[in-house]
């Protein structure tokens, strides 16, 4: 069994210094998500995967709410 090095920690839950940005398509109901570095700005356009509807207007405004989870 191989030992597990003292050194080297798991990278879990909020240490990952990560954000998901999760939008459910207001047309199709999928769910589409971006993972960013906490430092990158929030998404401000994408289109849905699906079904291909912009997820944000010309102003970089999400059409629908955003959900923000910090991991």
């Amino acid at each position: 069994m191989a030992k597990k090095s003292p050194d080297k920690k798991l990278t879990t839950g909020k240490n990952r210094g990560e954000t998901l940005y999760t939008i459910y398509c207001p047309k199709c109901k999928s769910m589409n998500v971006w993972q960013l570095k906490r430092s990158d700005p929030a998404p401000n356009e994408g289109d849905c995967d699906p079904c291909g509807i912009a997820l944000f207007d010309e102003k970089g405004k999400c059409i629908t709410d955003i959900e923000v989870d910090l991991i």
